[in-house]
């Protein structure tokens, strides 16, 4: 047999029913009779008639001295108010026999003065409204269509363009109705546009250019604002910008690089005449991931970019396109064939025939066997400094300057050999 577990009982040792007195603390009844005296005393004290108006404590205010107070909290109000308008209109002040002291040092304003026009100020919450509003005049939203035939079967409320059902936004490039859009379009699919009065066009025509993804989208309209769009060297790091989506939400930011390329291998470093690998970052806490088929605009009203595959396209890379659009109704890219390292971007090369050298493009490898390039005799290693006389720097661009041409186009290449320098002519083609 197993050994048998104890059990531990715990047993009260007092009565349940045991009665217990306790007995009244005489600390009590002394403090009770104390207190009895003291209420006697204090009555006594009041009651003396011996006490005149001045020594005897006042129950209830008389009228003067309520009149005193309200005049004295009507005199500090109004010093308060005074005081405080004293501060906020002035950015300093100068007292006697001191130095003079900035008060926006203790005192900043959270309002940034944009216009100042004929004596009137404009604070940065007014001029953001207005230009908000005069934007949305200059976008449409962009829907996948309801057509006629399936909305007769459609509820009522299905037949509605709903705002969760936006495809895109679309810029307004002319009056007579040509959009740009970096939404994803399907060509088997119809698409209408609603603008800001929710009147709806039929979209009649999408052409897509597959350098930067932007659509080009047509509909039948007339006398509809047009949006600008920002210059190359306009836009610089750290200039205040307005982001909005095709959910009509609006952020105000700041872009972080104008010209931002996702640098994470060597090879990252090759950059090419016939495509664009930059595009605009933003501050950190803003991503274009949020904002999808958005928009860009400075806050002049210039669009700067489109959002497009989560990216921002810079709108300089995409706006030399409309006029082709307008005349042709066809995107043609040009097309040199050169891949290229930016000397700038490439600290560290030893070779005597680069190192003294702080801008231009060094041709990476042979041009494309029969592009324009190798045509006109470009080599590798080759190192263009101008083009049609422009020197090459940070802030311009190789293939910038080369998409800016039409095919067609001749365009001039001021080159570097063996320390030599030479001219080559290049005729540019269409991308195949």
């Amino acid at each position: 047999m197993g050994k048998e577990k104890q059990r531990i009982v715990v047993v009260d040792e007092i009565d349940k029913k045991e009665t217990v007195d306790v007995k009244k603390s005489m600390r009590d009844e002394i403090k009770k009779e104390r207190q009895e005296e003291l209420k006697d005393g204090v009555q006594k004290f009041y009651n003396d008639q011996s006490f005149n108006n001045f020594q005897k404590p006042l129950t209830t205010p008389r009228g003067w001295v309520w009149l005193a107070v309200i005049l004295a909290i009507i005199f500090g109000l109004a010093s308060g108010i005074g005081g405080s308008l004293f501060l906020l209109t002035r950015q300093t002040i100068k007292i006697p026999f001191l130095q003079e002291i900035s008060l926006t040092k203790y005192f900043p304003t959270h309002e940034v003065t944009l216009v100042t026009e004929k004596k009137v100020t404009v604070t940065s919450d007014a001029r953001a409204a207005a230009l908000v509003n005069d934007l949305s005049l200059k976008m449409v939203r962009i829907f996948s269509a309801k057509e006629a035939s399936s909305k007769a079967k459609l509820s009522f409320l299905d037949q509605i363009y709903a705002p969760w059902q936006v495809k895109s936004l679309g810029l307004i490039i002319t009056s007579d109705g040509w959009l740009a859009s970096g939404g994803d379009f399907d060509a088997k699919q119809k698409y209408v546009a609603v603008d800001a009065e929710n009147k709806v066009y039929p979209v009649e025509e999408i052409l897509e250019d597959s350098v930067t993804g932007i659509s080009f989208i047509k509909i039948t309209a007339q006398n509809l604002g047009v949006v600008k769009f920002a210059l190359a060297e306009e836009v610089k790091a750290g200039e205040q910008v307005i982001v909005w989506d095709k959910f009509n939400k609006i952020n105000f930011t700041e872009i972080s690089n104008p010209r931002f390329k996702n640098i994470n291998k060597t090879d990252d470093l090759v950059h090419s005449t016939d495509k664009f690998d930059d595009y605009i970052l933003l501050d950190s806490q803003i991503s274009p991931s949020l904002f999808p088929g958005g928009v860009i605009f400075g806050l002049d009203g210039a669009e700067v970019g489109l959002i497009s595959q989560e990216k921002i396209i810079p709108s300089w890379q995409f706006k030399t396109l409309i006029d082709q659009v307008l005349k042709d109704k066809k995107i043609k890219r040009p097309y040199l064939g050169v891949d290229y390292l930016r000397i700038e971007e490439a600290p560290g090369i030893s070779s005597s025939l680069f190192k003294d050298l702080t801008n231009g493009a060094i041709v990476f490898g042979s041009p494309v066997i029969s592009s324009p390039a190798q045509k006109a005799g470009l080599n590798n290693a080759d190192i263009i400094v101008k083009v049609d006389g422009i020197s090459l720097n940070k802030d311009q661009d190789l293939t910038y300057l080369i998409q800016q041409k039409n095919p067609g186009d001749t365009v001039e290449l001021t080159v570097l050999r063996a320390g030599e320098e030479k001219v080559i002519k290049a005729t540019v083609s269409q991308q195949p």
